[in-house]
C-alpha cells in the first residue's frame, strides 16, 4: 500500500503506511524501500541515507532483488548527497557481482552507471562486464525499461554493431505489440539515448521530451524513470537549449533543494540566460 500510494503522489500517506509497515515488522525491506521512494521524492537527502544505512544490516538474507535495490536507493541518495565515491563503493559491494545473469542486477547496475557518469564520476572499466552480459540476453524484450537500459549500457560503450541490432530487434518486436508503447515510446527513447551516447545532443534531447509525458507506460517507479529525465537536460545543456529545461530543473530545485547537482545546473541555466 505504502508503495501504491507513493506511485501515484500521496506521499503523506505513503509515509504512513510505510511507518504502520514497520511498527509490525522492523525489518521488512519492502516498507524500507517505500519510505526511502518517499523521502527520495521529497529531496529528505540525509534523512534517507541515515534511515536506510540503519537498516541496511537486516537485508543480509533477503532477496537479491530487494537487498540490491534498497542499495541502489542508497547508493542514488549518496550521488544526491555529492558523494559519487560512496556511491561507486555501494556498486562494487553490493549492486553488482552477485548474480551478473539476473536482469534486475544488471538494469540497477547500468541505472548506477549512468547517473554517476551524469554527475561527472569516472567509473572506470566497470561498464565492460554489465554490457557483457547484456550482450547474452539478447532479443528477449520482456519490457521496455529493461530495453531501454540495455540500449543505453550498448550503445554508452561503443558497441555500435550490437546496438543497430538491438535497436532493429525492437523495431521488430513494436510491429507485433498491440499495445503501440514500443513504437510510440521506447523505440523514440532508445533512439534518444543512442544519439546522446553519439554525441547528438539536439536529437536526444527532442526524442525524450516528446516521449516524457507518456513515459510512465514504459514501466518502472518514478525515480527508476528519473534516469531519462536526467539525460534529456543533460542533452538540452550539451545542446545549448538551456531554455527547453529551465521550468524543468526550477520545479526540480523547488522540490528537492537539498540536491546540489540540480541547484548547479539551475545556476548555469540562468547564466546563460
Amino acid at each position: 500500500r505504502a508503495f501504491a500510494y507513493d506511485q501515484v503522489h500521496e506521499l503523506g500517506q505513503a509515509e504512513e503506511a510505510a511507518r504502520r509497515a514497520l511498527s509490525l515488522k522492523r525489518g521488512d525491506p519492502w516498507a524500507h524501500h517505500a519510505l526511502a521512494h518517499v523521502m527520495e521524492a521529497q529531496g529528505r537527502v540525509d534523512e534517507g541515507i541515515d534511515f536506510l544505512s540503519d537498516h541496511s544490516h537486516t537485508w543480509a538474507d533477503r532477496s537479491i532483488f530487494v537487498r540490491e535495490h534498497n542499495y541502489w536507493h542508497l547508493a542514488i541518495l549518496h550521488l544526491d548527497r555529492d558523494e559519487p565515491a560512496r556511491a561507486l563503493d555501494i556498486f562494487d559491494k553490493h549492486l553488482w557481482g552477485e548474480w551478473p545473469e539476473f536482469a534486475q542486477e544488471q538494469i540497477g547496475a547500468i541505472s548506477a552507471l549512468w547517473r554517476l557518469e551524469l554527475h561527472g564520476a569516472d567509473v572506470g572499466e566497470r561498464w565492460r562486464p554489465v554490457v557483457a552480459k547484456v550482450v547474452e540476453r539478447w532479443h528477449e524484450h520482456i519490457l521496455p525499461f529493461h530495453d531501454l537500459h540495455f540500449v543505453l549500457a550498448l550503445a554508452r560503450s561503443g558497441r555500435a554493431n550490437e546496438t543497430r541490432e538491438f535497436l532493429a530487434s525492437m523495431v521488430r518486436h513494436g510491429e507485433a505489440d498491440a499495445s503501440g508503447i514500443w513504437d510510440s515510446i521506447a523505440i523514440p527513447c532508445a533512439n534518444a539515448l543512442v544519439a546522446h551516447a553519439e554525441g547528438r545532443y539536439a536529437q536526444a534531447a527532442d526524442l525524450i521530451g516528446a516521449a516524457l509525458p507518456r513515459l510512465h507506460l514504459i514501466g518502472g517507479s518514478h525515480v527508476q524513470r528519473d534516469l531519462f529525465v536526467q539525460t534529456r537536460i543533460d542533452a538540452a545543456l550539451r545542446a545549448g537549449r538551456h531554455s527547453a529545461v529551465t521550468d524543468l530543473l526550477t520545479t526540480r530545485a523547488k522540490t528537492k533543494p537539498a540536491v546540489h547537482e540540480t541547484q548547479r545546473l539551475l545556476q548555469r541555466v540562468r547564466q546563460a540566460a
